[in-house]
């Protein structure tokens, strides 16, 4: 693995997130012989969001943690929110969406917002949670 330094986005991940470091990051970086870029990270956060998400209550509070900190990326720049909206959140179906909802800070609903879905995707519950 090369000794380049994360992406700012990436290394906040990590900090907030030493699960995913010491799991998923890892088996990235050994795969690519290199840092993932930001891209991989976030496709590979919506993967665990995702199992997370179909876990149940027992995951309940690390599911919470990782929305967080993505809520929390999301909110560092407009590059950020970018990356949130491009690699986290077009990687979840419309149903990863809804079970997510409940969970998603301002900035990551707004994101859900402006992603081009069909206009039933996310039936009537919509990323607002009404009608």
């Amino acid at each position: 693995m090369s000794e380049a330094v994360p992406e700012p986005e990436v290394a906040m991940v990590l900090r907030r997130l030493p699960q995913f470091a010491a799991q998923r990051y890892v088996e990235l970086a050994r795969a690519a012989d290199a840092e993932p870029a930001g891209a991989l990270v976030f496709e590979e956060l919506a993967e665990m969001a995702r199992g997370l998400a179909q876990a149940g209550d027992g995951a309940a509070a690390r599911l919470a943690q990782l929305m967080a900190v993505v809520e929390e990326v999301a909110t560092t720049s407009p590059q950020a929110g970018e990356l949130v909206a491009g690699a986290f959140l077009e990687n979840l179906s419309p149903d990863d969406l809804i079970r997510l909802e409940r969970l998603m800070g301002r900035r990551t609903r707004a994101l859900v917002e402006e992603l081009e879905l069909p206009a039933d995707a996310l039936g009537d519950r919509g990323p607002r949670g009404g009608p």
